[in-house]
């Protein structure tokens, strides 16, 4: 009887161990998810950037022509 509450004992103190490790695994994943998708916004904001600066130099010769 001894020995079976010590089992029980153990399994009580170390539940919350695995518990926290497969907490911390799913925060890793998430992390490394938002990660991917920053990376993804970042390279779109980027081309459309660049874009807007196209577009803003021809709109600085169309008014150029347009004032000469």
């Amino acid at each position: 009887i001894t020995l079976g509450a010590f089992i029980a004992v153990i399994q009580k103190l170390t539940q919350p161990i695995n518990d926290l490790k497969v907490v911390i695994q799913e925060l890793r994943d998430c992390i490394s998810s938002l990660k991917t998708d920053n990376a993804t916004q970042n390279h779109k904001i980027e081309e459309q950037g660049k874009e807007i600066n196209k577009l803003k130099d021809r709109m600085t010769q169309a008014e150029t022509k347009i004032e000469m």
